[in-house]
Formats: C-alpha cells, structure tokens, sequence
C-alpha cells in the first residue's frame, strides 16, 4: 500500500492496480524528445524486485543480445545489480528513475550496436 501511494504521488500518470500482493502500474516514458514514447509495465510482488517490461513499441532485441543490452531471458529489463534495490526502497525513487536511462541507452544501442549504459552481469 505504500509503494501505491508514493507512486501515485510521484507519477500520477502510472495507472496502478492490484492483483494480490501484486501492485501494477503501466504508463508512458518519453525520455527526451529524441525519443520514442514507450509504454511500460511495472509488477511489484511485495518482498521482490519490481519487474519492468516495455509493452509498445516492442523492443527490438534479439534474445542472444538481452545480456549485452540487460536484459532477463524473459525481456524484462535488468535495471540495477541485486543489491542496489531492497524492498523497503520506493519504487518511485529507484525503479522509475532508472527506466529513462536503460530506455536512452537502448536507442542509443539500436542507432550504433553498442551499448553504453555501463553495468556489469553477475556470474
């Protein structure tokens, strides 16, 4: 109920709802006018970190390059290293920050094959 609030404090335009344990929000990121207008989906399973996909348009990544570009086997966007987000941080402060910069640096992938967000994969 937390993570509800602050959201629909912070990003308004995220429209939320409930399935569970289970808070969902979906809404649209345009990181810079440079750039696409993505509709996103965030799940957050209460204790778990939130799992973020983009919905429209569909990403442009062939499943051999989802760890080059951070992303999970299933196309969910890996944002942050395991201990860089714990459940008692907001969403809203984190999560939601971070999706702008993974989304830029995508374009960027998608303009010149190289990914530039940095990052590192856990063995």
């Amino acid at each position: 109920m937390v993570q509800l609030r602050d959201m629909a404090e912070k990003f308004p335009e995220f429209k939320p709802r409930r399935r569970g344990n289970e808070a969902i929000w979906e809404g649209f990121f345009r990181p810079n006018e440079a750039c696409a207008k993505y509709l996103v989906r965030i799940e957050a399973l209460s204790g778990q970190r939130p799992r973020v996909n983009i919905l429209e348009p569909e990403l442009r990544i062939p499943p051999e390059k989802y760890k080059e570009t951070h992303c999970f086997s299933d196309g969910s966007l890996c944002l942050h290293l395991h201990e860089q987000w714990t459940p008692d941080m907001y969403i809203a402060d984190t999560i939601v920050r971070w999706i702008p910069v993974w989304l830029i640096n995508y374009e960027y992938w998608l303009a010149t094959g190289l990914w530039h967000g940095g990052g590192k994969h856990p063995e």
